[in-house]
């Protein structure tokens, strides 16, 4: 019950002893055809478990493993040597177009290659994971850490994971909502662990006081700190609210960072915060009719957020949507938040669509289409509704140290 949820299926057992009683050879098939079996935290049950082992001469063969994952599967073989008495492992799993939902990590198409080696004390695993489309939203369970070390029956257990994102992996909380492309690693023992790598944000929105910015750069860094899921993280965002330009900053690792915010033309961190929170300075917005407004924001965020993360997932796979954001905006006229989307798609590997807005008659919709050209150039049409503006830009994005 610690690892499965649901487990259903057949298991057959065919063994031959022959020898003496002092030299006993023993040679059979073990077959396993499950229907489904689910892991614990894990949304979908894989399906179609097939696995057949066979064993003779003082080898264990694993002739047979299959299982459907989503759409894709999964497939292996290996054998276990017990000539020098340790039992020396070999094996190699692959798998394509597979899906997968597990604690805010929702993977579609993805592709694995698993290498495992050592002995059956002290195994040892490499595996190379590629995520052509995947979404992942942050909560603060990911910092949580056990004080037991992970309980398998080995001496040692090494294994190293890399991971390739080419793009098309939103990440996702109540404060982001981002496009990032990149690679990673996690390697460790039966002990400790460590991340590395970095992921890089190709486009995105950051939200603050239920205002949007427009992300300008942003990465994404692990590593630094062992036995922990807890990135540094930096974003550079611009906004706009009237006249004014506001640039808000995120740094430091995830768990606690630090914003910093200032404007064009130059204000007070208090005007700034005011002129985010209700449209207006801080001097005209000391009043009765102002706290209330700002406590109504604040709880419609919360709600919006909570929604966001229940609902979001479930219909962007229903409508094989590659973003979908729910959250809300602040109107300052009338004091009350309005429901905000964020819809997004890509049509092919250089094109992506998207919808953005709040899904009210009288208010403004923006229709994006985006074209990749070689070497980091990218062009970006924006059409405006009810106004019937149309805006073209050109982003290159230049990576250096």
């Amino acid at each position: 019950p610690e690892v499965f949820k649901e487990a259903s299926g057949t298991m057959g057992l065919d063994i031959d002893v022959s020898g003496t009683l002092e030299k006993p050879v023993i040679s059979g098939d073990l077959r396993i055809n499950a229907d489904n079996l689910q892991l614990k935290d894990v949304k979908k049950p894989f399906r179609n478990i097939n696995i057949l082992v066979s064993t003779e001469d003082k080898i264990v063969r694993l002739d047979k493993f299959e299982l459907d994952m989503g759409r894709g599967k999964v497939q292996g073989e290996g054998s276990m040597s017990f000539d020098n008495a340790i039992g020396s492992v070999t094996a190699r799993i692959t798998g394509e177009k597979l899906d997968l939902d597990f604690k805010g990590l929702d993977l579609s198409n993805a592709g694995i290659s698993i290498n495992i080696s050592g002995d059956i004390f002290n195994p040892e695993l490499y595996a190379f994971i590629y995520l052509p489309r995947s979404r992942f939203t942050l909560n603060t369970d990911l910092f949580k850490t056990s004080d037991e070390p992970l309980k398998l029956p080995f001496k040692s257990f090494k294994y190293d994971l890399r991971f390739d994102v080419p793009r098309n992996f939103w990440v996702r909380s109540s404060f982001l909502n981002s496009e990032f492309a990149g690679k990673f690693g996690i390697k460790g023992d039966l002990n400790n662990f460590m991340l590395d790598g970095e992921i890089n944000c190709i486009q995105g929105k950051l939200y603050f006081k239920q205002r949007q910015f427009r992300i300008e750069a942003g990465e994404i860094k692990f590593g630094g700190v062992d036995n922990s899921f807890d990135p540094y993280i930096y974003v550079k965002s611009e906004g706009k609210i009237q006249s004014t330009k506001i640039f808000l900053t995120l740094s430091g690792r995830l768990s606690q960072f630090t914003p910093q915010i200032y404007s064009t033309p130059p204000m007070s961190e208090g005007d700034i915060l005011a002129l985010l929170t209700l449209g207006r300075s801080l001097n005209s917005s000391a009043d009765n009719e102002s706290k209330g407004k700002f406590e109504t924001e604040i709880l419609d965020g919360l709600k919006n957020s909570y929604l966001s993360s229940l609902v979001g997932g479930t219909i962007s796979e229903a409508l094989n949507l590659d973003e979908l954001f729910l959250t809300s905006v602040f109107d300052k006229s009338s004091g009350k938040s309005q429901p905000y989307i964020r819809v997004g798609k890509y049509i092919s590997d250089k094109i992506f669509m998207a919808y953005e807005g709040t899904m009210d008659q009288n208010e403004k919709e923006v229709y994006i289409f985006e074209y990749r050209l070689p070497k980091g150039f990218i062009i970006n049409l924006e059409f405006t509704e009810p106004e019937q503006s149309q805006k073209i830009g050109v982003r290159y994005d230049w990576k250096f140290r």
